[in-house]
């Protein structure tokens, strides 16, 4: 549909249809898609809408790319606890347990009282491993 859409030079994509392809680019691990979509996002100018920004930082993460969804989640000028959750998911699924529970805590300290349950990436193996290490190796 979007493949259409893009030929089609009386139908304009938005930030709903890129939002939306690159959750289909990351639902299908089509990374090389949804590099493309970034750069149809970017000559647009639409990396800071928070709904994209987010899409492009879990595709990243979801991919394995942290450097990438690192630079998207800095470049966000306002930052939900949806886009947290991208980012943090990705760290701890990629083995950055420590790095995932310091993103966390710094969340935490963000939003004032995100509880761990608001939190999908820290969890499981992950959070054990981590926990096991000594407290000051987890600030923030």
């Amino acid at each position: 549909m979007y493949s259409l859409m893009a030929e089609n030079e009386r139908i304009e994509p938005d930030k709903y249809t890129f939002t939306f392809v690159l959750k289909a680019c990351t639902g299908l691990s089509s990374f090389e898609k949804g590099v493309k979509i970034h750069e149809e996002v970017a000559k647009r100018n639409l990396e800071n809408d928070v709904f994209i920004g987010t899409g492009l930082t879990d595709m990243y993460s979801k991919m394995g790319d942290l450097v990438s969804a690192w630079k998207m989640f800095d470049k966000m000028p306002e930052r939900d606890v949806v886009v947290w959750n991208a980012l943090i998911s990705g760290v701890a699924q990629y083995g950055e347990a420590v790095k995932a529970v310091k993103l966390f805590k710094k969340m935490q300290i963000v939003y004032l009282g995100a509880s761990s349950s608001e939190v999908v990436g820290v969890g499981g193996r992950h959070a054990d491993a981590a926990t096991t290490r000594d407290d000051e190796n987890f600030n923030a």
